[in-house]
């Protein structure tokens, strides 16, 4: 399968791999490879992972969320056809669900 990131999670992918260059550099590459790792398990079986129910104004979307090993990072996205869209990147300590509303793709 194909992976494609919104805007906003390319935003937030763009603000994670910000804050570890500046706040905790050493990380940076151990986030980056988990992040792939979760990448390449979504373009292999999408599917691998929970359905989430989340109360968003598209509901006819089935989301699912895969979440970082090392890091409290969740990545929330859906299956169109044969393209895994990835809608957010983000902490767990965020409010996640608040993008997968968001029109901007």
């Amino acid at each position: 399968m194909r992976l494609r990131l919104t805007k906003p999670a390319q935003r937030d992918f763009d603000q994670a791999v910000e804050w570890f260059k500046t706040s905790r550099p050493w990380l940076g590459e151990r986030f980056l490879d988990d992040l792939q790792q979760v990448f390449d398990q979504l373009a292999a079986d999408p599917l691998r992972f929970p359905r989430v129910e989340i109360d968003v104004a598209d509901s006819s979307r089935q989301w699912r969320r895969a979440i970082l090993k090392r890091f409290s990072y969740i990545v929330a996205y859906f299956i169109d056809g044969e393209t895994v869209v990835i809608c957010t990147i983000r902490h767990t300590s965020r409010d996640w669900t608040s993008q997968l509303t968001s029109t901007e793709e």
